[in-house]
């Protein structure tokens, strides 16, 4: 994961080179203001190092909460390999921002997939957790 030295060490080298597009160094040099190849290139290397550094962010988030899940009731695959057995949150974006309306677990190993507007209940129906009744609640 790129850490955030990189991602200001690539920014500084940025700010140089277009500040050197702009007006050289000690009044020689410079572009009169056009763009050269070289900005261009560090641009695209800031660019990718923050995608990268967003990406490992998101797959650090995703690990902090992802539920425990069995491994699959059908195929057997690993349950606790993201890529095999994943869980994930339904997210649509609407114009007010985006806003999770359900839950999905899927195989890749064999296709299966579940569905559920709730989190806990999708997960225990996965891991084979029965529901607790409303009426049997209190009784105990």
């Amino acid at each position: 994961m790129p850490n955030p030295s990189e991602l200001i060490k690539g920014a500084k080298a940025l700010i140089d080179a277009i500040t050197f597009d702009v007006n050289g160094i000690n009044g020689k040099g410079g572009n009169g203001g056009l763009t050269s190849n070289e900005t261009i290139r560090k641009a695209d290397e800031l660019r990718l190092t923050i995608s990268r550094f967003d990406e490992a962010q998101e797959r650090a988030r995703k690990a902090e909460t992802r539920p425990d899940l069995r491994n699959c009731p059908f195929c057997d695959a690993d349950g606790s390999n993201d890529e095999l057995v994943y869980f994930q949150e339904i997210v649509p974006r609407f114009h007010s921002g985006p806003c999770v309306t359900g839950y999905s677990i899927f195989c890749a190993g064999c296709g299966v997939e579940l569905h559920d507007e709730y989190e806990d209940d999708l997960v225990n129906r996965w891991n084979g957790v029965k529901p607790v009744a409303d009426d049997q609640e209190g009784s105990e």
